[in-house]
């Protein structure tokens, strides 16, 4: 993959975690308007239901301005306000997402401390028809700072003991929860402050992060780790596709210097080792000491080629040489070596056992090339001078070819299409 490619996507992911984080300080928090709101229902409540005489009456319903008296009874006096998202059976809310609640309470009275709760359902322990049965979790609030808009951590809630006592709460509802809120109130809280006491609500806001810091680094820093992660997978994809390309043209630069190394050793024209190869072959059984000794070198020269190529064309000729090797590599063993040194001359290089049987090899090519007809639709006889040598201990393969040549040319001049062969040596 292009480095570009790598170069971008890290721009990206800068500018993504730069614009994440500079959101997070700077965007807008979420929230969540409970009131002022169409969508809920205010209720004035008091003690008389328990048999209290303590008053509750609207000044003005539509702007949420209302009046408490608390009197003196035989029972705690209660008096307050509830914001309620339903009529029974109650709807809730989930407000676990939001951080805070910022109430704008307008107060008069001597009360120094006020109380601001809510109401959370969980069919664990309570009923949808009955708000009483939800879980109460409140939180203590001073008069003197209810001046504007007031924030109140939703950490800063606690639930009530005697809610807990009274429903025989077990310790693990004990703990405030927000996931299904169905009420906010306002009313006194601590020791009662009787006489009258005016509120009027003008605003509950919750607000909170759209997504919390802790999860924010967490998904930067997965994000991060599936960049990296991506960019580590797709270079090692890129190198291992790499390797295997690269592998591939090895091997086929392997297969190609072995086909030019078999052309360069291997005579075009008639398919057999050429000199160069007879050269190499020769070297590397000079590596291993006494591995020329006791083969024979065979010079073969076909009589009067000359004639042939000027009588019947150089096609001809190159075809004649063709069947010729053909007739000899019929003629040797597998493992033989059999090579052209150049025009009409070609080598034999056998591992023979003595003098007779050098001879009788070299018999059986001449034979062969005599009784041989080559170019049958116009037909042409050939005959072969052959010499032959044995290549002595800690003697070269040149010097027995020297003499081998040399009988070559001895039997040339006996008339040709004979063979000479190098006497034994004397025991």
């Amino acid at each position: 993959m292009n480095a570009r490619v790598y170069i971008a996507v890290r721009i990206c992911a800068i500018a993504a975690t730069l614009a994440l984080l500079v959101a997070e300080h700077y965007a807008p928090a979420k929230q969540r308007v409970i009131f002022p709101s169409t969508d809920v229902t205010l209720t004035l409540f008091t003690d008389q239901s328990s048999g209290g005489h303590s008053r509750a009456e609207w000044i003005s319903r539509s702007l949420a301005h209302w009046r408490c008296e608390i009197v003196q009874s035989d029972v705690y006096p209660i008096c307050g306000l509830s914001v309620e998202f339903s009529a029974p059976p109650y709807r809730s809310l989930d407000l676990s997402s939001f951080q805070t609640l910022e109430l704008q309470l307008d107060y008069a009275g001597k009360a120094k401390v006020i109380r601001l709760y809510m109401r959370n359902h969980d069919p664990a322990y309570s009923s949808p028809l009955h708000i009483a049965s939800t879980k109460f979790e409140s939180v203590v609030l001073r008069t003197s700072d209810l001046h504007g808009k007031t924030a109140v951590g939703l950490s800063e809630f606690s639930v009530a003991d005697w809610w807990k006592g009274y429903y025989e709460i077990p310790r693990e509802h004990s703990q405030p929860d927000f996931k299904s809120v169905v009420a906010i109130g306002i009313d006194q809280a601590g020791q009662p402050v009787y006489g009258e006491h005016t509120y009027q609500l003008k605003s509950l806001v919750l607000k909170g992060d759209w997504i919390k810091p802790e999860d924010l680094y967490l998904l930067l820093i997965a994000g991060w780790m599936f960049v990296i992660g991506w960019e580590a997978v797709s270079r090692i994809l890129y190198l291992l596709h790499k390797t295997r390309l690269d592998s591939i043209a090895l091997h086929q630069l392997r297969e190609e210097s072995a086909q030019y190394k078999k052309l360069s050793t291997t005579d075009a024209l008639t398919g057999v080792i050429n000199r160069a190869g007879l050269d190499a072959i020769i070297h590397a059984l000079t590596l291993e000491p006494g591995q020329l000794c006791g083969m024979a070198v065979l010079v073969l020269d076909i009589d009067h080629f000359k004639r042939i190529n000027d009588s019947r064309g150089h096609d001809v000729g190159d075809r004649i040489l063709f069947e010729f090797a053909r007739k000899i590599k019929a003629c040797i063993r597998a493992d033989d070596i059999f090579a052209r040194w150049g025009g009409e001359e070609f080598i034999v290089l056998a591992r023979l056992g003595d003098h007779a049987s050098v001879q009788t090899l070299a018999e059986k090519i001449r034979t062969a090339v005599y009784q041989s007809t080559f170019e049958p639709s116009h037909p042409v006889k050939l005959t072969v001078s052959i010499g032959a040598a044995r290549i002595t201990a800690d003697e070269a393969f040149e010097q027995a070819f020297r003499r081998a040549d040399q009988l070559l040319y001895q039997a040339k001049n006996l008339g040709r299409n004979c063979v000479v062969v190098e006497a034994p040596e004397p025991n």
